[in-house]
């Protein structure tokens, strides 16, 4: 469990206010594998209260150089997303305001402790909750020790239809809370910046620079501003101050010629995210959109922070984690990843997107991992399946606020149709194989196998062939 920090100079107060107590190592079990038979990532179909726990004693994973974070807003609604004509549970968003502030606080707590010393923590928030989260993140990383870096405003809509007519100001930005468990700790990635194309003249030199001959690049000027006689000593020996005929100085910025030719001007970023390398997810490619989850994120948005905390390399983490950008993005930078969630939907939407990516990783569940059940038999090797029962939806799930429409072209059937059938081989460890449909799937000869079949609210249907089932 983690330490308790020194006494805070402010806090949060609400009833029945504690740390997380001291518990058994929860219990979770392998549940899937795919592509390689020790992967570094990992999925976690469970409380992530669990899964920090099992993280904590577990002496296989390292700790993470960056935790980025998603949760709940304190909206007051139960989120779902409709798929096929139905509305399909995602989470629930409604708490009393000590509920809320206890649920945070433990997990906040439990990623505190288990943050690499050099690492990061990215809080994603909005106006319901921001101040309550912004007191417990002072109490758990300390007030005034310099760990607080950063609070950026992102805009996640334009000020558009309804809440431009509202009667008050279009609540259109999030905010990102930005602590580092070291004070002062070094960002470990690349600074985010803005690049400005730079247009060039008819001869195709870029329109407003000059030529450096001994860096052999352009660069465009600046007046000096606030930089104090020191700083621009320490810019000259960078080569990076230019001396007008009359003597006055200027600071250069070089420009950077991309792979096609074009020609950029970089430009350092502030606490405001509303340029075009993060736009709000209404305007992400198709391939996104298509992904169609309840309060998902934009890859852009990811990458930026990925890219600025971490290091290719590093284990990024998420245990909120919802429609999975946060392991794509990491997956596809070179981070190894840990990812959490409790919904059904959540983890399948998670699952089909990692292996869309070629990912290796393990899938731990919690026991019991709720399942239907199947019939299956091999006809010349290949698979049929029949008699599926799908286990119960969640109950009183009325009203749900659905923010997304996912239509697969199916058409709406009394009984949900197939979506992806994992198969697990018996032998411990072993890799598992997956496909869209039932005569997509080539049993391995002769071993005895688990299948996990699931429809696309994400349900499992339980269904072995040969020798022992896989106990569940």
């Amino acid at each position: 469990m983690p330490p308790r920090p020194a006494p805070p100079s402010v806090s949060l107060s609400w009833p029945d206010k504690h740390l997380p107590h001291p518990t058994n190592p929860p219990e979770l079990v392998p549940w899937e594998r795919f592509n390689s038979e020790a992967p570094a990532s990992v999925l976690f179909s469970a409380d992530n209260v669990d899964a920090l726990r099992y993280l904590h004693q577990s002496k296989r994973h390292p700790r993470p150089h960056l935790i980025y974070i998603d949760p709940p807003y304190a909206m007051q609604a139960a989120h779902g997303v409709r798929i096929d004509g139905d509305d399909t549970f995602a989470y629930s968003d409604s708490w009393t305001a000590p509920a809320y502030c206890q649920f945070m606080f433990e997990r906040l707590a439990l990623m505190h402790a288990l943050l690499h010393d050099e690492g990061f923590l990215f809080v994603h928030c909005d106006w319901r909750a921001s101040a309550w989260l912004r007191i417990m993140l002072e109490e758990l990383f300390g007030h005034s020790g310099g760990c607080f870096r950063n609070e950026v405003i992102w805009r996640r809509a334009p000020n558009l239809g309804r809440q431009a007519r509202s009667s008050q100001l279009g609540r259109c930005v999030d905010s990102i809370l930005i602590y580092s468990k070291t004070p002062g700790a070094p960002f470990r990635g690349e600074a985010p910046a803005r690049s400005t194309p730079v247009a060039l003249t008819s001869k195709g030199t870029p329109r407003g620079a000059r030529w450096d001959p001994r860096k052999k690049a352009w660069f465009t000027t600046a007046p000096r501003g606030d930089y104090t006689d020191e700083s621009m000593k320490s810019l000259a020996r960078q080569g990076r101050v230019h001396v007008s005929p009359s003597g006055t100085q200027y600071v250069k910025y070089f420009l950077r010629t991309g792979a096609d030719g074009t020609v950029f001007k970089d430009a350092p970023i502030d606490t405001l995210w509303d340029d075009p390398g993060v736009l709000p997810l209404r305007y992400a490619p198709k391939r996104e959109l298509a992904i169609r989850y309840v309060t998902q994120k934009p890859e852009s948005l990811l990458e930026r922070i990925i890219r600025w905390a971490t290091r290719e390399g590093d284990l990024v983490a998420d245990f909120f984690a919802g429609s999975g950008t946060t392991p794509a993005v990491a997956e596809r930078l070179g981070r190894a990843w840990i990812a959490s969630d409790s919904g059904p939907l959540a983890i399948h939407t998670m699952r089909k997107r990692m292996l869309a990516l070629g990912a290796t990783f393990d899938l731990l569940a919690a026991v019991p991992t709720p399942t239907g059940t199947a019939s299956a038999n091999s006809v010349e090797g290949k698979l049929r399946v029949s008699n599926i029962q799908w286990p119960s939806a969640s109950p009183g799930r009325q009203g749900l606020r659905v923010t997304r429409a996912k239509t697969t072209g199916a058409a709406r059937t009394a009984s949900p149709s197939i979506d992806l059938i994992v198969v697990r081989p018996v032998t411990p460890g072993a890799r598992c194989t997956f496909a869209g449909q039932p005569s997509d799937i080539t049993l391995p000869h002769g071993t005895p196998c688990d299948l996990h079949i699931y429809d696309k609210a994400g349900r499992c249907a339980h269904a072995h062939l040969g020798g022992s089932a896989i106990k569940l």
